[in-house]
């Protein structure tokens, strides 16, 4: 997993400067949070947010869709 450096927060510095790393988040869009030097959480900015949730239920329905077209065309045989 290759994370940008440039977008990463100790849990500390966001608790000491929650203000600074929510104006960070409107430049980066995303905010990796590290917690005992391992990525624990992600800041992200909403519209990122509900893109990403849009994306995986497309997703989640084209799956879904693929099983039920493959039972259909066994009930076709």
């Amino acid at each position: 997993m290759l994370i940008d450096t440039n977008n990463t927060v100790s849990a500390t510095e966001l608790n000491q400067q929650l203000s600074k790393v929510l104006k960070d988040l409107k430049e980066k869009k995303n905010i990796i949070v590290m917690k005992h030097n391992k990525p624990s959480y992600v800041i992200m900015d909403f519209e990122e947010y509900e893109t990403l949730k849009r994306a995986f239920l497309i997703h989640e329905a084209d799956a879904v869709m693929d099983e039920y077209d493959k039972a259909m065309k066994e009930l076709a045989k």
